[in-house]
């Protein structure tokens, strides 16, 4: 399940900067992305965040990604403020959903380790 709400959250994600320079200072070469918060009532909703979005990192950006919070340059936190689903397809014979469309929305901020900022 969460590795199904990674892609909905990466596949679906549309968002960008045009026109603008790279807004992380050059400074910043290595990131930590830590386990997620969740407010949700969905327990296992954020078990594989980390890890999808640590692999998004390092397929699309020149980022490093490091376990040690304390070896990164910046830290990426993140929390589930809410998730909404509903079914978009029914199997005709049992009338159970087979597919569902997921809304998740995140609070995320990427954070300078040195200085407590937020990049």
């Amino acid at each position: 399940m969460g590795l199904a709400v990674a892609a909905l959250v990466f596949g679906s994600c549309g968002y960008h900067v045009a026109g603008h320079a790279d807004l992380v200072p050059k400074n910043v070469k290595t990131i930590c992305i830590p386990a997620f918060g969740n407010v949700t009532t969905r327990y296992k909703l954020t078990d594989r965040l980390p890890e999808a979005i640590s692999r998004e990192f390092i397929t699309r950006t020149r980022y490093r990604i490091v376990p040690d919070p304390n070896k990164a340059d910046a830290i990426l936190r993140g929390a589930v403020v809410n998730y909404i689903s509903y079914p978009t397809i029914f199997d005709p014979v049992t009338g159970r959903a087979a597919a569902v469309q997921m809304h998740v929305t995140m609070q995320i901020s990427l954070v300078d380790r040195a200085s407590g900022n937020v990049i």
